[in-house]
């Protein structure tokens, strides 16, 4: 088993390094990436990494589509599920390893789940913005630059103002 810790930013570059199927390959988009992590959710520690052990479960986990909690399915119970067939394939494994391979997190453990979630939440907010932000560009050029507004809809302040002007007054200009 391989041992040590990985920060949560090089899990993203080590997916896109692996190749398929149990990496993404170098030309994934992001928020694939991001899906995928999110599904690993492993817990992230103080120091902001995670056991590589957990790790290389994780994605083994995903790639084989063992026991993921997918479209509201209960964690808890499919990581609970797991341990325990891990313990009868390993009767002599000890809790310690079998916490490494099958991380349990509380719910107000930090975990590389939570993290990307909310970058992908960052991605979709940006997304949106710039693209109201593009309607209201191409509504602007589609506006005409000055419009017409009847008198009706100015103040009364403004229209009194308007009459009290010389040039503004009708009178007849002689030899018309």
């Amino acid at each position: 088993m391989s041992s040590g810790r990985i920060h949560y930013t090089e899990m993203y570059e080590m997916l896109t390094l692996m190749s398929p199927p149990l990496g993404l390959g170098k030309r994934c988009p992001s928020k694939v990436a991001y899906k995928r992590l999110v599904l690993m959710n492993m817990p992230v520690a103080e120091d902001m990494t995670v056991h590589f052990t957990s790790t290389l479960m994780a994605l083994i986990r995903t790639a084989l589509d063992i026991k993921i909690a997918k479209g509201g399915a209960d964690r808890q119970q499919l990581d609970s599920e797991l341990q325990k067939e891990t313990l009868a394939i390993w009767p002599h494994l000890s809790q310690k390893m079998l916490d490494l391979l099958v991380p349990m997190p509380k719910a107000s453990d930090l975990t590389v789940g939570k993290i990307y979630a909310a970058m992908m939440i960052m991605d979709y907010y940006k997304q949106s913005k710039v693209k109201k932000q593009r309607q209201q560009l191409e509504e602007q050029k589609n506006a005409p630059m000055f419009q017409r507004m009847e008198p009706s809809s100015l103040p009364q302040e403004i229209i009194a103002n308007a009459k009290a002007l010389p040039y503004l007054q009708q009178d007849p200009v002689p030899g018309l």
